[in-house]
């Protein structure tokens, strides 16, 4: 949704920019492209492997800046760089294609791997050692409650009694065994996304990222969140919602005595979705939701 994402972003005043995900410089390159006024934009991002790439792709290019950060750790990072008043601040959620395509990352259950999935190398714990030391209810809680997978009682009891494991083709014969072959490659997205999720922290990181974003932007600034699974975008959508409408007065009461006043405004009532060409042309897109807030 590179489209949509870029007049949103370009929509608000300013000339400063902030990509809190930059991957490759997909969104970057695109804002590039699409401005008609000079702006200066700012790329972070947890993988050491991503911010070589970016960072090679617009060394050239003095309005680009890229460097490593964690954007659950915003505020801290913003803080040493001198960054702020921000007119648009970018977060594409969850893992990159370039991150599910490199096979020693371990994101994919379609490779023989090591069984790692961190976006940062030097981070701990490992996703294989998550699933050789979690127990039962921490497993299901994983499969289950991160990824979305019902089964994840029977699968939790399978991978206990397959391990140890370190690869993700041990992890996938283990998730086999209790799991027929229909839906079978739903199932393993479900497990690994679960997983992906839980070795990142990922949830903790939205939930840290969104109030500090906030603080970051300029007056009329856009707040901007591409997410892919249902656990990332409901914190989202709750948040924007929380501060869109603080009031915390019982409904019957005529008028607001807690004097809780809204900070921003929802550009994105519903969130917003792919195009059906986009979907034909990259599958990967179907679970994709946008939303956008403004600060007041």
């Amino acid at each position: 949704m590179a489209a949509e994402v870029t007049r949103y972003m370009l929509g608000a005043s300013g000339d400063r920019f902030l990509d809190c995900t930059a991957g490759g410089g997909g969104h970057i390159d695109k804002l590039l492209r699409s401005v008609d006024r000079p702006i200066k934009i700012f790329g972070i991002d947890l993988d050491p492997d991503a911010i070589e790439r970016c960072s090679e792709r617009f060394r050239a290019n003095e309005n680009v800046k890229v460097v490593r950060g964690d954007y659950g750790r915003l505020k801290e990072l913003a803080g040493r760089m001198g960054w702020g008043g921000f007119a648009a601040i970018l977060a594409d959620f969850g893992q990159s294609s370039d991150q599910l395509e490199d096979s020693s990352k371990g994101m994919s259950y379609r490779w023989d791997s090591p069984l790692d999935m961190r976006y940062d190398p030097t981070s701990s714990p490992s996703a294989a050692e998550i699933v050789n030391e979690a127990d039962y209810r921490e497993l299901v809680r994983i499969f289950g409650g991160l990824g979305g997978e019902r089964r994840a009682p029977s699968i939790a009891k399978s991978v206990i009694r397959s391990r140890p494991m370190t690869t993700t083709s041990e992890l996938k014969v283990a998730i086999t065994r209790v799991i027929g072959q229909n839906f079978l490659n739903k199932t393993l997205s479900r497990c690994f996304m679960g997983l992906r999720v839980a070795v990142n922290r990922e949830l903790e990181a939205i939930e840290q990222f969104l109030p500090e974003a906030m603080d970051l932007l300029a007056p009329q600034g856009r707040l901007v969140c591409l997410t892919f699974d249902s656990s990332q975008d409901v914190r989202i959508k709750n948040f924007f919602r929380s501060r869109a409408n603080p009031c915390i007065c019982p409904p019957k009461l005529p008028v607001c005595l807690c004097g809780r006043k809204p900070n921003l405004k929802i550009l994105t009532p519903r969130s917003e979705r792919p195009s059906q060409e986009e979907e034909a042309a990259n599958p990967r897109s179907r679970s994709a939701h946008l939303r956008v807030a403004e600060k007041m």
